[in-house]
């Protein structure tokens, strides 16, 4: 099965300024993560091996799923005995290491043939304790603000104003502790000529 990439935008793991993952996911969803297999006919970038996630969905945020499967295609190496998770290598790969068992909350693009594929810059969970879904819908915890939960097969909307006041919070806040950080060199200006 060929997968097409999903979009140039959501395909680099250089998010711009403009970014927003949710607005870019078409499927947003919460669960456990109950096994994978390898997906050799599904493509996806050189030197890694695309899997098939196995997750049971408890939560819907964003889209709909219709019984489209899930895909990584870049967080599993293709060379190496035991396998290696090396989703943080640049390709955008979602998982650092085996996903099985793990609670997740991802965001997911779709593919040209109907498949879902999930992307680092769109985990908003993903941990082996089970997520509080008033915690991730808040925007506590690991993840984002999102939408009221949904059922599994239910739509959930998102509007705009709400994702770019979450944003912009973000915004103000690592952008008060980079002005904080620049400003302790001027605290203590022998100990940064000392250490030159």
């Amino acid at each position: 099965m060929a997968i097409a990439p999903p979009p140039a935008a959501a395909a680099t793991c250089s998010a711009g300024p403009d970014w927003d993952p949710i607005a870019e996911s078409h499927v947003v969803v919460g669960g456990q993560i109950l096994g994978w297999d390898p997906a050799p006919g599904v493509s996806g970038p050189p030197l890694f091996t695309p899997v098939r996630l196995h997750m049971r969905i408890d939560h819907v945020w964003k889209g709909a799923l219709a019984g489209r499967p899930i895909y990584d295609n870049a967080s599993l190496s293709a060379s190496g005995y035991p396998a290696r998770w090396i989703g943080s290598s640049g390709a955008c790969g979602a998982f650092d290491d085996d996903p099985a068992g793990k609670y997740a909350v991802l965001g997911l693009v779709e593919s040209g043939a109907g498949a879902l594929l999930t992307s680092r810059l769109r985990i908003f969970y993903l941990d082996e304790r089970p997520y509080d879904p008033a915690s991730v819908r808040s925007g506590g915890g690991h993840a984002l603000g999102l939408p009221s939960v949904g059922h599994p097969h239910a739509r959930a909307a998102r509007t705009h104003a709400h994702d770019s006041w979450t944003l912009a919070t973000i915004a103000l806040t690592l952008g008060g502790v980079a002005l904080a950080g620049a400003a302790i060199p001027r605290l203590h200006p022998a100990r940064t000529r000392q250490s030159a």
